[in-house]
């Protein structure tokens, strides 16, 4: 039996000019943003693999390393909301159910979804606002913290803002709307099928674990 030659990878030595500005990015790492962080553990994977950049990827090294260094500026809030007309819906529906979120659309038709963070979360109580598309993919528009300050994203339209000011003085009345528009409940999903279902704009189910006005 004839077995193929087994060939040791080459380690190749790392070019001493670029060591620090490799160190000075993976340094910064913890500070960049998901797209960024993922292009920088490419520099870095190559740079372990061939141990040189070319002028490019060296040009990047040292961007990245730049954006990662900028000084953060404190958010600010975008509008004050009655957060607690939707802590208290939270509330009533986290007494039986683990995962809580609430879908509306903007004017425009652009998906937004609200949720709560959980308890391990650094804005744990607080409501986070995105699109709905899976983390690393979706578009954050912002959270709502204990106080009812709405801090909001550069990826907050004004339609957006408009709709989560609506959904905080009117929950009930938010999600109906978008149910009696979409054909589908704001909470489970689901498609409204009976009439009564259809004119509120969510199902019994749903109005008892939320404590929403149905019959």
């Amino acid at each position: 039996m004839m077995y193929a030659n087994y060939r040791k990878p080459v380690q190749r030595q790392a070019n001493p000019e670029q060591v620090p500005a490799v160190d000075a990015l993976r340094a910064v790492l913890p500070a960049l943003g998901y797209g960024d962080a993922k292009f920088a553990n490419d520099l870095l994977g190559n740079f372990a693999q061939w141990g040189r950049l070319s002028e490019k990827q060296l040009h990047w090294v040292e961007t990245l390393t730049a954006r990662g260094l900028a000084p953060k500026q404190a958010p600010i809030a975008q509008v004050t909301v009655d957060f607690k007309n939707i802590q208290d819906m939270f509330d009533l529906a986290g007494k039986t159910l683990k995962r809580i979120k609430v879908k509306l659309q903007a004017v425009g038709g652009q998906a937004v979804v609200f949720n709560r963070a959980g308890p391990m979360s650094k804005y744990a109580g607080q409501v986070m606002i995105t699109d709905g598309l899976p983390f690393g993919e979706n578009k954050f528009f912002g959270r709502i913290d204990v106080t009812g300050e709405f801090f909001a994203t550069r990826n907050a339209t004004q339609e957006v803002c408009e709709l989560v000011k609506e959904f905080s003085e009117d929950p009930a009345g938010t999600a109906g709307k978008y149910g009696r528009l979409t054909g589908g409940c704001s909470f489970c999903n689901h498609g409204l099928k009976d009439d009564r279902s259809t004119q509120v704009g969510y199902g019994p189910v749903c109005a008892k674990r939320f404590g929403l006005v149905w019959g």
